[in-house]
């Protein structure tokens, strides 16, 4: 069984474990962090660290470059590339890391967003993914709504210390609504409407 870091003593600030494109936000996310920045909205007691892996889309290689470059040479920020990882590295950020970032345009469900929550991760993302409404109603997530005063308002509560820095008991929580007996039984009520549908 898994051995689940403190919170207080996670290293990494902010994780985001994905396809690097478009479609999955972390661009906008990183030109609204630059500009956060920029414009002095917050003070860092230390230096923030985030961590961002996954597959690059070579078509968005040298804008990525750029706002990871820009980004270190602010102050009290370090901002990694890893690329692609193992699950067994995978694994050991999720469980080393406070906020898990996943800033999408679109996706239906967002596998690694529960698995960081397995690891005590809170998690930032945005209305379009697909499980954003059975999160909010758990608890388990923080609203990235694309617009600058909301988010700057969000990422000031996260460094002021105002969002809690215990982690919830989420194995049962996440075992009830997206375990596999709870997938089984949703995936046999899709097919069970299918024929009824088809039948008549």
């Amino acid at each position: 069984k898994k051995k689940i870091k403190e919170f207080n003593l996670r290293n990494i600030d902010f994780l985001y474990v994905g396809r690097i494109n478009e479609e999955k936000g972390i661009f906008e996310f990183l030109n609204f962090l630059n500009r956060y920045l920029e414009n002095n909205d917050f003070e860092i007691k230390k230096n923030l660290k985030i961590i961002i892996a996954g597959p690059l889309d070579n078509r968005f290689g040298k804008l990525f470059e750029k706002q990871i470059s820009e980004l270190n040479k602010r102050k009290n920020i370090e901002i990694k590339f890893k690329g692609f990882i193992s699950n067994k590295e995978r694994n050991e950020l999720y469980n080393d890391s406070k906020f898990f970032l996943y800033p999408t345009y679109g996706d239906c469900f967002g596998l690694s967003v529960v698995e960081a929550l397995y690891y005590g991760c809170k998690i930032i993302s945005t209305k379009n993914l697909g499980i954003y409404k059975s999160l909010l109603d758990l608890d388990l997530i923080y609203i990235y709504e694309r617009e600058y005063k909301k988010d700057k308002k969000l990422i000031n509560e996260i460094f002021s210390g105002n969002i809690l820095k215990h982690i919830p008991k989420l194995e049962e929580k996440l075992n009830i609504h997206f375990g596999f007996e709870t997938y089984t039984r949703n995936y046999q009520h899709i097919i069970n409407s299918f024929f009824d549908i088809k039948n008549n």
